[in-house]
């Protein structure tokens, strides 16, 4: 009978040494494709949750959550808000006007040049609720227009903490809805920081890739296209593959 020949220990060491190599090259590729899938779900997650929000909040109070933090405030919506989605604790009250003795609570990137950036929703604070996402708030709307925004940092603290992948901004409509900053909508209006629509004029979706900050990317990430090319993904290609450097 005819013995079966096993490896030798210098075979077995060999091939251990190439699974190795090979795990080391494809760990970083497979972790990072994980990434991206739980961001886009937690961002899905986040926007599924606020218009859930403004749904119940206008059937509650008869008004849109956007005519009510015009009238009421920041202090206001920020409790009734708690209520509905989740128990929201203080992390910072920073603010663009805070002195020098209130401090960021960690610092906030850009997708294009990773520079650090001013949290955009500076008006409120900034809050966590029970999922450590943290949530502030803009300035209250001008009276008939979209807004308050509201910024999002659906992977907290955690990092990477860049615009356009785990920071995503929306806007509270006149209509009683919330749209992704980037959606076109007849009654957006901002002043200032490159992502302004004339008061009234429908400007068409802003552009994710020409603002370095990336604030505006969430109509994209929401509906999975890239800001380059509508027939690439926003996640897989321009996340995934860094279009967004191009």
């Amino acid at each position: 009978m005819k013995k079966l020949k096993g490896f030798t220990l210098a075979e077995g060491l060999i091939t251990l040494t190439i699974c190795g190599i090979v795990a080391v090259v494809a760990l970083p590729g497979l972790m990072a494709k994980r990434d991206i899938v739980e961001h886009h779900a937690h961002l899905q997650k986040a926007y599924a949750e606020l218009n859930d929000f403004a749904s119940y909040f206008q059937a509650d109070h008869s008004m849109t959550a956007s005519e009510y933090y015009r009238i009421n405030g920041s202090t206001e919506f920020y409790k009734e808000f708690g209520d509905y989605l989740a128990t929201m604790s203080k992390v910072s009250d920073w603010r663009h006007d805070s002195d020098s003795s209130v401090t960021k609570p960690y610092d906030f990137y850009t997708l294009k040049t990773h520079a650090k950036q001013n949290w955009p929703c500076d008006t409120t604070g900034i809050r966590s609720d029970s999922l450590g996402r943290l949530i502030s708030f803009d300035d209250a709307p001008k009276e008939g227009y979209n807004g308050p925004r509201i910024c999002i940092d659906t992977n907290g603290q955690k990092g990477p903490n860049t615009f356009g992948i785990d920071i995503f901004s929306f806007l509270f409509t006149v209509d009683g809805e919330v749209i992704p900053d980037g959606q076109e909508h007849p009654k957006n209006w901002y002043g200032g920081q490159g992502i302004a629509w004339e008061a009234g004029a429908i400007k068409g979706a802003a552009n994710c890739y020409n603002h370095v900050q990336g604030i505006n990317c969430a109509y994209y990430a929401i509906n999975d296209i890239s800001p380059l090319d509508s027939s690439r993904t926003y996640w897989e290609d321009y996340i995934g593959r860094k279009d967004y450097q191009k």
